[in-house]
């Protein structure tokens, strides 16, 4: 632990680059053990909440609710006075 103090920190920034390197080289990617799967906005069911009343109760008990696919391929709920 002395040496580590007594080290200047341009030698501790290049220690810790080249340890987070070696870290990064030798784990294994999770990626390339799976296969990609695309979404498109269209494949993708929204609930729509006007009320502002539903909670995750009421989703996962009431299987009649009204999902409705997506219009668009890229959904954006920024502009909404509803609850998704």
């Amino acid at each position: 632990m002395v040496i580590w103090q007594k080290a200047n920190s341009s030698f501790k920034v290049t220690f810790i680059c080249l340890l987070v390197a070696l870290c990064c080289l030798v784990t294994p990617s999770y990626a390339d053990d799976h296969e990609l799967i695309s979404i498109q906005g269209k494949d993708i069911q929204v609930l729509v909440d006007p009320e502002h009343n539903l909670t995750l109760e009421n989703i996962i008990s009431n299987k009649a609710l009204n999902w409705e696919y997506s219009r668009f391929d890229t959904p954006s709920y920024g502009f909404s006075p509803h609850t998704y």
